[in-house]
């Protein structure tokens, strides 16, 4: 990302007779006016898409461009603050994002409104879905694609506490 656009780069390595490497640079598309980047990049699974993340005013956007065609389009939209958008490693249209609350542990109170940081969103149906609602007091941290589409995450209950957990899709 430079100048509030996504490029591609493509690289070419040589190795004799000299070592070399050319880059050549394509423009995949714009940010849109008055936003600013939340998120990396993701190239999903079958390398036709890359998702980002954008924010304009309160609104938090997950977006996709086509790598071929440069086509852009919006994912999802919601309210409130999000990081960590990843395509899974083998569904090319489903992305997990990581709702943010300000802390990564669910309020002790259980009159609190449940928190899910772990979300879904599919590209095709464009409906963002929590995936996993977190008991007071728990901890959900550093979600991650793995394998057989499943999210694997640090969580637990006591500060000095970090399991690794599974959520299977």
């Amino acid at each position: 990302v430079k100048n509030k656009s996504i490029y591609q780069w493509d690289l070419s390595l040589t190795l004799s007779p000299k070592t070399g490497l050319a880059i050549v640079e394509k423009k995949l598309c714009d940010l849109p006016p008055n936003s600013s980047q939340l998120s990396g990049l993701g190239e999903n699974s079958d390398g036709t898409l890359v998702s980002f993340g954008y924010k304009i005013e309160e609104q938090n956007i997950i977006a996709v461009v086509n790598i071929k065609t440069g086509e852009q389009q919006e994912v999802a939209r919601v309210s409130f603050p999000i990081q960590h958008i990843q395509f899974s490693w083998t569904r090319p249209d489903l992305i997990s994002f990581a709702r943010s609350y300000g802390g990564d542990t669910a309020p002790l109170d259980p009159n609190e409104p449940a928190h899910a940081r772990i979300w879904f969103v599919n590209v095709n149906t464009k409906t963002p879905v929590p995936a996993f609602y977190q008991v007071p007091g728990e901890l959900v941290t550093h979600e991650c694609w793995w394998l057989n589409d499943q999210i694997t995450f640090i969580g637990g209950f006591m500060p000095e506490e970090g399991n690794v957990k599974s959520l299977d899709l």
